[in-house]
């Protein structure tokens, strides 16, 4: 299964950043915790030379980061990246403007190029400094780390931690009502949803 999530550098301090990331997870329904929670968003601020890198592990989140850009009142930059072993694939966005350009082949290059070619298989690890690197973030700080937990459904809990191991999604149907498939590591797994739950289980995931 592959890696992925969205950064966001800043120009801003790391405790002005920290209280705002906070607030927000908050008010999307999530509750700060401590230590190792397996259903948890863990988010990593780290601090640099001008500014600070804002690392999430969920898939995306367009709607956040545009969100912390109005509230700093300066201009960042949006990332989102996923690594396979073969492959990666992703997104780089200039916020407010909102100009985007995929960056799969710049991604690939520097992959490469740690690897001293293209017969090796991508690791994990490489997936923090290919973020650095396609933001241009110079040394980082060691990094202060946030964990948030839904005080949702169980249920979409359960569904969007397969998704944000690696897993993939798709909407479907159990007896001619709406339903949400996933497949991760352990299989496939199909949830009928309530309105309520399928709005946060979108909201999660981006959709």
């Amino acid at each position: 299964m592959g890696t992925s999530g969205w950064a966001l550098s800043t120009t801003t301090d790391r405790k002005t950043l920290e209280p705002l990331v906070e607030s927000l997870f908050v008010a999307r329904g999530h509750e700060r915790v401590k230590g190792y929670d397996r259903g948890a968003i863990t988010v990593e601020l780290r601090s640099h030379a001008e500014g600070t890198l804002l690392l999430v592990d969920e898939l995306s989140n367009r709607t956040m980061a545009d969100v912390i850009t109005a509230k700093l009142g300066s201009a960042t930059l949006y990332l989102e990246l996923r690594l396979e072993d073969t492959s990666v694939e992703g997104i780089r966005v200039e916020l407010p403007t909102g100009a985007t350009e995929d960056i799969d082949d710049e991604a690939l290059e520097l992959l490469n190029d740690w690897n001293e070619g293209e017969d090796r298989k991508f690791i994990s690890e490489a997936f923090d400094g290919l973020v650095e690197a396609l933001l241009d973030v110079g040394d980082t700080k060691k990094p202060v780390v946030l964990a948030f937990k839904s005080t949702g459904s169980p249920r979409v809990a359960g569904l969007v931690s397969t998704i944000r191991e690696g897993g993939t999604w798709e909407r479907t149907t159990i007896a001619n009502q709406p339903a949400i498939r996933v497949k991760g590591p352990a299989g496939s797994q199909i949830s009928v949803l309530t309105p309520a739950e399928e709005a946060e289980f979108l909201a999660a995931v981006g959709g």
